[in-house]
């Protein structure tokens, strides 16, 4: 009896509060509550939590993510500068002694070292033109023509490659329209320089050949001549043997030099290209003046496909546009 009174007393308990729960569930409607305004907020003004991918963004170049990696680094020197002058000095002295194993190992070893300076002092110069990952290709093409640029092959500095021609103003389509030569005397510094110069039997004269070209596509940059000189060197002879020929085409990368020349009555403003950065149109296509195989590669591209290559490389590897080094 006792057991049912309480249970009759629990279910009463169980009710009142299950009432309570509903009058207050009346009374809190959403046309009692109090509206404070009835203009919603501007979408700007909306707070929207960040994305973990907007919190985390990567903005590091695609050479700050290789370098941060780079197996270069855990290179360790076994050897201390004494060590290896004594090395290289054996090896300069003695070589002949040593067996070609030994030759091979020093040579491998003198390399790994000087890259690990390299990618200290200059990785974009290390990556790009050493350490084999890059787009760079330095081997040769036997039996293509070629035509090298003899200041480089002097001054030193970078090596060819295509990738040098993102530094130049323009690459544009362009014909030879008139071409001569003028003879000009030189300049000396001085007259004991003068003296010097033609004791050792300098011809106080010397000819200019020109040749004037006439634009008639931009590709690439910004240009606005629609004609310009251009003053071949002795060391271009496939360059003149292809302009002789009838409806003679080239894609040219260019340069301003500084220098005008009058011809025929008018003025014009001297451009130069390298052999790196120059290029037969026939059909369409592109036939490299260089045996590099990094600039030969686009024989048989078009013009177009060529400048999305370099705009392709241009955004991967800015640091290498930029870089700079000595005898550039």
């Amino acid at each position: 009896m006792k057991k049912k009174q309480m249970l009759v007393a629990i279910c009463l308990c169980i009710a009142v509060l299950l009432l309570a729960g509903c009058e207050r569930a009346e009374e809190v409607t959403p046309e009692s509550l109090p509206v404070e305004s009835e203009e919603l907020l501007p979408e700007s003004q909306v707070e929207e939590p960040e994305s973990e991918s907007e919190t985390q963004v990567d903005t590091r170049t695609f050479l700050e993510k290789e370098k941060e990696n780079d197996p270069i680094f855990a290179w360790e020197d076994p050897l201390t500068e004494e060590e290896y002058s004594s090395y290289e000095a054996d090896y300069y002295e003695n070589s002949e002694e040593w067996t070609e194993e030994e030759k091979k190992a020093f040579e491998e070893y003198n390399k790994t070292r000087y890259c690990r300076s390299l990618a200290e002092w200059n990785y974009p110069l290390y990556y790009y033109y050493h350490s084999g990952r890059s787009e760079y290709d330095p081997t040769r093409i036997e039996g293509h023509r070629d035509m090298p640029d003899y200041i480089k092959i002097i001054g030193g500095g970078l090596p060819e490659c295509f990738m040098e021609n993102a530094k130049t103003r323009a690459c544009v389509i362009i014909r030879p329209t008139y071409q001569d030569v003028i003879t000009k005397e030189r300049v000396y510094a001085n007259e004991a320089d003068k003296k010097k110069m033609e004791k050792m039997g300098e011809e106080p004269t010397y000819d200019v050949r020109r040749v004037v070209m006439t634009v008639d596509e931009v590709l690439w940059g910004e240009l606005d001549a629609e004609s310009f000189v251009y003053t071949p060197s002795e060391v271009e002879t496939d360059f003149l043997e292809a302009c002789e020929k009838e409806d003679a085409t080239f894609v040219a990368f260019l340069y301003k030099t500084g220098n005008v020349h009058k011809v025929e009555g008018v003025t014009y403003t001297e451009y130069s290209f390298k052999g790196r950065g120059l290029f037969e149109l026939r059909d369409g296509k592109l036939e490299s003046f260089s045996n590099i195989a990094d600039i030969a590669q686009f024989d048989g591209a078009t013009p177009e496909e060529m400048i999305a290559e370099l705009e392709r490389l241009i955004e991967k590897y800015p640091e290498v546009v930029r870089l700079k080094v000595a005898g550039a």
